[in-house]
């Protein structure tokens, strides 16, 4: 026994070797085959459990809904409008009580191939509010939905306020020689590969406290691929 009754079609000409069945996998749980229906063993498309996880190419899901293929698995959504404006599709995360508090949306521009994608979340006991566009030209506004550049970071703050922090640098690290300064994190620009300009924070000896020092760094010039710092 499988654990329960199968439910089964065959095709048009009532061949038993290409059916459709829905039976019972296990005492708990339910499967939705195709194929052979004298060979159920591995041939499970879907899977419903008893604890209501679905499992498309597996038979034990281990979440809600778990998908595995062999290679390359995709999840598919299309919008079969031929769009130059609008959605093309979201997905969305809710509450219990059904509203929604994240949301990635796919939006078309132009035509029916440019797309931006636009990510939401809700602030605590806020609305749901667009937190970073990726733009169909390849820029990321963060703060903005019409980054100007490849990376464009947007803030606001009232007069007097002392700090606002647009990019953090946290460097966590703890080992190595503590009687050599280190870099604390680098910003570098790359021309073809090869290194044109870096701004570098260096911490100096630990031993003597969290001085820290900005070194400017270009690249030396020609076909040379050495940086030297200059200030």
């Amino acid at each position: 026994s499988r654990g329960g009754a199968t439910f089964q079609v065959t095709d048009i000409n009532k061949l038993t070797s290409n059916t459709f069945s829905v039976y019972g996998l296990t005492q708990t749980s339910w499967a939705i085959a195709t194929g052979n229906s004298g060979s159920f063993s591995g041939g499970e498309k879907i899977v419903i459990t008893d604890g209501g996880n679905v499992g498309i190419g597996t038979s034990n899901p281990a979440g809600a809904l778990q998908i595995s293929k062999p290679s390359s698995p995709v999840i598919a959504i299309q919008n079969t409008s031929s769009i130059t404006s609008g959605i093309r599709g979201d997905f969305a995360w809710y509450n219990s009580n059904v509203s929604t508090v994240a949301l990635i949306k796919a939006s078309a521009v132009t035509d029916n191939v440019g797309t931006n994608l636009d990510f939401y979340i809700r602030p605590v006991g806020g609305a749901l509010t667009q937190a970073m566009r990726i733009t169909s030209a390849g820029n990321v506004g963060i703060g903005t939905d019409s980054p100007a550049s490849k990376l464009n970071i947007a803030t606001s703050s009232d007069w007097g306020t002392a700090v606002t922090e647009a990019i953090t640098i946290d460097n966590t690290g703890s080992g190595g020689n503590v009687n050599l300064e280190h870099s604390l994190g680098r910003i570098r620009w790359k021309t073809n590969g090869v290194d044109g300009a870096v701004i570098d924070a260096i911490r100096d000896i630990p031993g003597n406290g969290n001085n820290i020092d900005i070194a400017f760094f270009t690249n030396i010039g020609g076909t040379s691929t050495t940086l030297a710092e200059r200030m």
